[in-house]
């Protein structure tokens, strides 16, 4: 029960600050808070309503959400090996770990009957591979390391 309540806390702030940044919202009074706050609320409730009106709504919305969650850290991996890069330091701490989840997420969406398209786990697997493997080529190319 405390991981989905710590980690939906975490996303709605994170929600509503992302929305705040984005629109270029001042979020130093309560009004223009609760003005980016309301509507997200609203959308959390009827997930909520969601999944306790679903027998099995909570598993779903939960699948959705690590995968989402699952989908953040590849993204940002991939944001720290570009960095790193850039800086001039070693990548690989960062790059093998980008590369691995890559093939996670994609293989995830690919072969999950839930959340993805539901092709069989060998299918799956091999797209990952070739997606992470393009994402390393492209990664080299921008970063120079091949022409």
């Amino acid at each position: 029960v405390i991981a989905p309540i710590t980690s939906g806390d975490t996303a709605l702030r994170s929600v509503r600050i992302s929305i705040a940044d984005a629109l270029h919202l001042n979020q130093s009074s309560l009004g223009k808070r609760l003005a980016v706050s309301i509507p997200i609320f609203v959308a959390t409730g009827a997930l909520l309503w969601f999944s306790i009106a679903d027998a099995d709504g909570f598993n779903k919305i939960w699948q959705y959400f690590g995968w989402a969650n699952q989908t953040l850290a590849c993204i940002t991996l991939w944001s720290i090996t570009v960095n790193l890069r850039r800086r001039g330091r070693n990548c690989l701490l960062s790059l093998l770990p980008a590369l691995f989840m890559t093939v996670m997420c994609c293989c995830y969406l690919l072969c999950s009957p839930d959340c993805g398209i539901g092709l069989s786990q060998g299918v799956a697997t091999l797209c990952g591979v070739a997606l992470a493997a393009l994402c390393l080529l492209l990664f080299a190319r921008v970063q120079r390391i091949v022409k």
